[in-house]
């Protein structure tokens, strides 16, 4: 991302680099990225523009305890077993009626989803979100 950050600014200083790896947020934001896009700002959006403000500001090391708190939460919904199934549940937990999936989900997989909602509900009290 540095790299092509290098190439393109001489040529279009107008252009904006967005990262879409919650995992990577802060180190992208350092390398040179203009913000992200990013499934989990549907649900914790005060994780992810906390990390861009603390960014911004030069709390680095905010910045990075707010993304360890956020790949906490991120890694159990993107390990869910048909993604953006666990972003999905996330975010029906968050009071956002989502309605049913266009894919067919087997009985195995409704309830591996009705764990995880328990489980992103915990986490959400667990880290003050909830």
């Amino acid at each position: 991302m540095g790299r092509l950050i290098a190439a393109v600014h001489p040529i279009r200083p107008d252009f904006s680099f967005l990262t879409g790896w919650e995992a990577a947020l802060v180190p992208m934001l350092l390398v040179g990225c203009d913000g992200g896009t990013h499934a989990t700002s549907g649900i914790v959006p005060e994780l992810t523009r906390g990390i861009y403000d603390a960014v911004r500001s030069g709390r680095i090391e905010e910045a990075f305890a707010l993304q360890r708190t956020l790949i906490e939460i991120f890694d159990p919904l993107i390990q869910e077993d048909d993604f953006p199934e666990g972003f999905r549940v996330a975010a029906e937990v968050c009071g956002f009626r989502m309605g049913a999936s266009r894919q067919p989900a087997t009985e195995s997989q409704i309830a591996s989803r009705k764990k995880l909602a328990e489980r992103f509900r915990e986490k959400l009290q667990a880290c003050g979100l909830g």
